[in-house]
């Protein structure tokens, strides 16, 4: 059998990449010298952005924010659909239910646009790629900016006289950065925190423990095997018997439960101290 190759179809795959490439080293640029700028530039350069961005999608400022918000939730939704919504459902089906699962699985993917976005997913695809065609045209704004830039961005943009504001601005940001960095270490030093701490390392020695008994198990398991090979006598199983379709196994959940409500505590805590999400909860 001959293998048919399209060479057009080849050269598109790799100009494609080729632009992906250039543009991932572009925002590095931007990215580098967004943090070599002085903390005021940075504000400024934030604001003069996004504006432009609300300018460039030819919306009104409220019309953008809605189109970026559908623009977050199409990806994510079809994501979620395509990608992750039926193994979710067979886990739950053997009474496995992941924490902080994002959508209704019990939805369809049309049924999840009308919830969650209020409109079809033809609509939230246009609010995308409008997205993207804007975040690609600042990308690309902001790095005229940077090979312009003298080492005064207000003056670059005719803002001098806004100087004083910004720089009141990020005085600001550094003192309430300095307050919440001093209150986590407070918490964190605290008695009540250093007693989860405890719990938080009792949690994982469980568990190791736990990874060691399994570990133990099989070694012995594969040594009684050989033995019961020379004597042709079957050997039956101690080991965990994770489900074969969803490698769900009810012991290692269990074992792993406390440490995950640790870091689960921990994550609330942070989000309490600093009015944002730490990460992604177990």
């Amino acid at each position: 059998m001959q293998l048919q190759l399209n060479p057009e179809a080849i050269k598109e795959q790799a100009e494609a990449l080729k632009d992906a490439a250039d543009y991932f080293e572009l925002s590095m640029y931007n990215h580098k010298w967004n943090e070599e700028i002085s903390n005021p530039e940075k504000l400024l350069l934030g604001d003069y952005i996004s504006k432009y961005k609300v300018e460039k999608s030819g919306c009104t400022e409220e019309e953008y924010k809605k189109c970026s918000r559908l623009g977050t939730e199409y990806s994510s939704i079809v994501d979620f659909y395509d990608n992750k919504a039926e193994e979710i459902r067979r886990e739950i089906s053997f009474g496995y239910t992941r924490p902080n699962i994002p959508y209704d699985v019990n939805l369809t993917k049309a049924e999840a646009f009308q919830k969650y976005c209020e409109c079809d997913e033809e609509i939230a695809r246009k609010a995308y790629d409008l997205m993207r065609k804007v975040d690609t045209a600042a990308t690309y704004h902001e790095k005229e900016l940077r090979e312009n830039y003298q080492g005064d961005l207000f003056a670059q943009l005719g803002r001098e006289n806004e100087r004083p504001e910004y720089e009141e601005r990020a005085r600001l940001q550094q003192e309430r950065i300095k307050k919440a960095s001093e209150d986590f270490m407070k918490a964190f030093n605290s008695p009540e925190n250093q007693e989860r701490l405890k719990k938080g390392a009792e949690a994982i020695k469980k568990y190791m423990e736990f990874v060691k008994q399994t570990a133990d198990n099989y070694e012995k398991q594969e040594s009684v095997q050989e033995v019961n090979e020379l004597q042709k006598e079957p050997v039956v199983a101690t080991l965990p018997n994770p489900d074969p379709a969803t490698g769900f196994d009810p012991e290692r959940t269990e074992a792993l439960r406390p440490y995950a409500n640790y870091i689960n505590e921990v994550a609330e805590k942070y989000k309490e101290l600093n009015g944002e999400e730490s990460g992604p909860k177990l």
